[in-house]
């Protein structure tokens, strides 16, 4: 081989190994960050193939923006240096409770810089903002409160206040959610505040059992109060109705009577409907029988006696 043949062959490998060490991809979901000569080079590279300069003149970091990770605070194993267990909170009334919470964060995607410059501490920073929030947020409250409800209201609140803070942006994370795993007494009084803690659940049980039968009083009340006012209603109808018949029989035989004064049947006609109307109501009542029936001349004529009324005369 001649000379000229050995160098391009030791310069084409020289540029393939620059061009190998100087071409970097970023995937999706990952951030890049780019240092040259040790120094950040702004802005952050995107997703896809990017030329840097080779032989680790340019240093590329890539981070997973999409990665969650989960960081524990007071858990119920961890003792500190006397042997007390991890998360001992001072409440408003001077009592102590031991609290625990997990916390899901995530890279700020807006933010790597800040995300990889805090990664040695950044761990610690947000311990020790999330412990000072969590003895401020238990000394606001007495301990009866915060052992009822304080699990569920203490990683809402605090995860709150962090948003609303600056450890986001100085950590270069984003709070993703944060739960209470504990609330607790210590060991020494457990058995008493799980006593307490039965008494205000039997004493619960029995407002909700009371406010459930409330509410179903109320409401068979409510039922009772439309039956009866559709029943008056109904009743009232019946009786306008019944009114305005009477009337228009009234002006029936008004007419009729004064069509043809003279003839006494008219009357008659009136004297027996009248007298039918109420032989049936009393009969309606209880208060007499049909004992026979027969006919008399062209009109049939009901022979009746009073019966033992069902209830005393008016």
């Amino acid at each position: 081989m001649s000379k000229s043949r050995l160098f391009l062959a030791i310069l084409f490998v020289v540029f393939f190994i620059v061009g190998l060490s100087s071409v970097i991809q970023v995937n999706q979901g990952e951030g890049a960050l780019l240092f040259r000569f040790g120094a950040p080079v702004k802005p952050m590279l995107d997703p896809g193939l990017h030329v840097v300069l080779p032989f680790g003149m340019d240093k590329v970091v890539k981070v997973r923006v999409d990665a969650v990770q989960s960081v524990s605070l007071g858990d119920i194993l961890e003792e500190d240096t006397e042997g007390n267990q991890a998360g001992r909170l001072v409440t408003g009334d001077q009592n102590l409770i031991l609290a625990g919470l997990a916390l899901r964060i995530q890279p700020d995607g807006q933010n790597l810089w800040q995300y990889h410059l805090q990664a040695t501490v950044r761990d610690q920073l947000l311990r020790s903002e999330v412990e000072a929030m969590m003895a401020t947020w238990a000394a606001a409250r007495g301990v009866d409160q915060l052992l009822l409800d304080g699990r569920s209201s203490l990683g809402r609140e605090l995860a709150s206040r962090l948003r609303e803070g600056p450890i986001e942006k100085e950590c270069g994370i984003r709070i993703l959610e944060i739960t209470g795993t504990r609330i607790t007494p210590p060991k020494e009084v457990q058995s008493s505040f799980d006593l307490v803690s039965r008494s205000e659940a039997n004493r619960q049980t029995l407002v909700t059992k009371a406010q459930q039968d409330s509410q179903t009083n109320l409401l068979l009340a409510q039922s009772e109060a439309y039956r009866q006012n559709a029943t008056a209603k109904a009743d009232g109808f019946a009786i306008r109705e019944g009114a305005k018949r009477d009337v228009e029989r009234f002006r029936l035989r008004l007419g009729a009577l004064l069509e043809n004064p003279d003839r006494p049947s008219h009357f008659r006609r009136i004297w027996e409907e009248e007298t039918s109307r109420m032989l049936t109501k009393l009969k309606d009542q209880g208060r007499i029988g049909i004992l026979d029936g027969s006919l008399v001349g062209e009109a049939p004529e009901l022979y009746l006696a009073p019966l033992s009324p069902s209830r005393p005369l008016p």
